[in-house]
């Protein structure tokens, strides 16, 4: 039988800034309107990012490193476990 590789939490590095992408949109009202809705639900520093191709993301932006897992678990309690994590390169 196939085994389904298991999803291994590498440590994170301190120091640096992460930004967590929680949902994406073509139209930007509905990325606003998630973006509001997110805030109201206590999350802080959300951007919205327009692509090349117009799709808009909804970001939670500039995480600290000793806050990633905090953030992850609260945006997975509020049913936002699909996301997407990226290091900040400034």
């Amino acid at each position: 039988l196939p085994i389904s590789p298991q999803k291994v939490e590498k440590p994170v590095e301190p120091g640096k800034l992460w930004d967590i992408q929680v949902a994406s949109f073509s139209k930007k009202e509905n990325a606003t309107a998630f973006g509001r809705k997110l805030s109201k639900q206590g999350f802080k520093n959300i951007v919205l990012q327009t692509t090349k191709s117009g799709v808009v993301r909804v970001v939670v932006s500039r995480v600290k490193s000793e806050n990633l897992n905090g953030t992850k678990k609260k945006l997975a309690d509020s049913g936002y476990t699909e996301v997407v994590i990226k290091e900040r390169k400034n």
